[in-house]
C-alpha cells in the first residue's frame, strides 16, 4: 500500500485526527486542538524535538487546509488509515489507542455526534477491530 501524501506515520495520525475534528461537524475548536496535539505526541518518534514536532503538525495542517473542502477528504483519510493498516508496528494494541484518542477529540467538545461515530466505525472496520464501541 502506498501512502499518497508521502506522509510519515505522525502526519498521517495528525491528518486523521484533525479531518475527524473538523468533518464531522464542520468545527475546529480550540478543545479539539488541544486533544489532537496532546494524542499526537503518542505517534511521535522518542527523542523528537518540539520544533520537529510542531512543523509535523503545521505541514499537516496546511495539508489538510488544502484537501478540506474536497469531496474526496474521508476516502482520503481512509487511504491513510490503509496505509497504517499495512505497518508491522501498527498492533492491535496500537489500533486500539488510536480508536481511543478519536474518541477523546469526540469528547473534547462535550458533543460526542453520530457523524463521529461513523468515522470511528470506519476506521475501526479498516483496521479489523469488529464491533468496536467508543466509550461515552
Amino acid at each position: 500500500m502506498k501512502n499518497e501524501l508521502n506522509f510519515s506515520a505522525t502526519h498521517c495520525f495528525a491528518f486523521i485526527y484533525i479531518a475527524f475534528a473538523h468533518q464531522t461537524d464542520g468545527k475546529f475548536l480550540r478543545s479539539e486542538q488541544k486533544v489532537i496535539w496532546q494524542t499526537v505526541t503518542n505517534w511521535t518518534s522518542e527523542g523528537t524535538s518540539y520544533m520537529e514536532f510542531a512543523k509535523i503538525m503545521d505541514e499537516s495542517i496546511k495539508r489538510y487546509s488544502e484537501l478540506a473542502q474536497s469531496e474526496t477528504i474521508f476516502k482520503t483519510v481512509k487511504h491513510l488509515a490503509e496505509w497504517l493498516n499495512s505497518l508491522e508496528w501498527f498492533t492491535l494494541e496500537k489500533k486500539l489507542l488510536a480508536l481511543q484518542n478519536l474518541n477523546d477529540i469526540a469528547e473534547a467538545d462535550d458533543n460526542f455526534i453520530e457523524e463521529e461515530q461513523i468515522w470511528i466505525d470506519s476506521l475501526a472496520e479498516i483496521w479489523k477491530i469488529p464491533n468496536y464501541k467508543a466509550d461515552r
